[in-house]
């Protein structure tokens, strides 16, 4: 393997991380506002119709950021492991 791709394996493979990293950042405040939008929500109310026919933009916008670091986490993944793989298992 020439250096020229060795370089580019490792930069996808710091790429990969990066996105893991900010995937998992994204989702983890995506769940708090989730959380505190569940929670100002009165306790005897029913979820269920609550939450899909009369859902708070809130509520939705919490879900799609949780969506999102889900997302940016898989891409991320998918792109270190692709990197590692070009990168060859000789290499450290």
């Amino acid at each position: 393997m020439d250096q020229d791709q060795f370089d580019k394996s490792e930069k996808k493979m710091k790429r990969g991380q990066k996105l893991v990293i900010s995937g998992f950042i994204v989702a983890v405040v995506g769940i708090v506002f989730y959380c505190i939008v569940s929670f100002v929500g009165s306790a005897k109310q029913e979820w269920t119709p609550f939450l899909f026919s009369h859902a708070h933009p809130i509520l939705l916008t919490s879900l799609a950021i949780i969506g999102l670091g889900t997302l940016l986490w898989i891409i991320g993944s998918v792109m270190y492991l692709t990197g590692a793989m070009e990168k060859g298992p000789d290499e450290e």
